[in-house]
């Protein structure tokens, strides 16, 4: 009997903790459903974010190919040519165009390289085709395949040299890489006018 009130306190420190642990507990749930809610909005709006960048990315390359275009058919440039593809649906054909572009090639790479080297040359002109014609994604690679058919030697023989000018602009320490890579893409763009005109 006369240790029952000792032993009484002892209990009583326990039932504290109890209770601060029941407190916690209840206090748990809730703040974890608001953290999870407030990493899902914030990676959804990070997502958002770079979907726009990618866009708008997109409808640059496309306004600066049909700048190129323009200029070696001798239409008059204007900086309003670079926003003038500014179209959801086109971008995302165009990238969708460029992903399968290069799941063809790879492919092709992986059955003894020479396959890979053909398809890059069949369908090298697929994206331009796209922003040239507004083409759709099926269309685009069909366009490219008609305008490359007899020609693939000497696009090949093209792309190397390409390759050589825009390695020697990387070479020399990087200021020659934007102007080798405008060269190209300016000649790039008058192969395919030629081809294309030839093709018709």
């Amino acid at each position: 009997k006369a240790t029952e009130p000792s032993y009484r306190l002892n209990q009583m420190p326990n039932r504290n903790v109890n209770n601060k642990t029941a407190q916690n507990k209840s206090w748990g749930l809730p703040l974890m459903l608001t953290v999870g809610l407030f990493v899902l909005i914030s990676a959804i709006l990070v997502m958002a974010a770079i979907l726009f960048v990618i866009a708008i990315r997109t409808s640059l390359v496309l306004g600066y190919i049909h700048l190129q275009l323009d200029n070696v058919r001798n239409i008059e440039l204007s900086y309003k040519t670079l926003l003038s593809d500014v179209d959801l649906k086109k971008s995302l054909r165009y990238i969708t165009v460029d992903i399968l572009y290069w799941v063809i090639v790879v492919l092709g790479m992986l059955f003894f390289f020479i396959p890979g080297v053909y398809f890059a040359l069949k369908y090298s002109f697929a994206k331009t085709a796209l922003v040239d014609k507004n083409t759709g994604i099926w269309e685009a690679f069909t366009t490219s395949s008609k305008i490359t058919k007899g020609n693939k030697i000497n696009l090949l023989f093209f792309y190397l040299v390409s390759m050589f000018i825009n390695a020697l602009g990387f070479l020399l320490l990087l200021v020659g890489s934007i102007p080798a890579s405008i060269l190209t893409s300016i000649a790039k763009a008058h192969v395919y006018n030629t081809l294309s005109q030839q093709s018709e």
